[in-house]
């Protein structure tokens, strides 16, 4: 299964299944993660808990999440700069 990902404010997550319309998507709420074991657990789960919690680096989302904003700064540039 492939899957997308992203993020509102990390106020919630979506992961889309690639392949699927763009209204077939799982939401995760950040709270509720913090709050339900089970949820959380399902969310691990679904990314792969090597992927989402490595036991001796930094989680890969911190750098998607980083590349993210750098496209974002990038594309804010070059639309002002019209």
């Amino acid at each position: 299964m492939t899957l997308s990902l992203t993020d509102t404010f990390l106020r919630e997550t979506r992961l889309y299944h690639k392949g699927s319309p763009q209204n077939a998507y799982e939401c995760f709420e950040t709270t509720r993660l913090a709050a339900e074991p089970a949820l959380l657990k399902r969310f691990v789960f679904l990314l792969g808990a090597e992927r989402v919690v490595p036991e001796h680096r930094d989680c890969h989302l911190y750098e998607l999440f980083r590349a993210s904003e750098s496209v974002g700064r990038e594309l804010t540039n070059q639309f002002y700069a019209l």
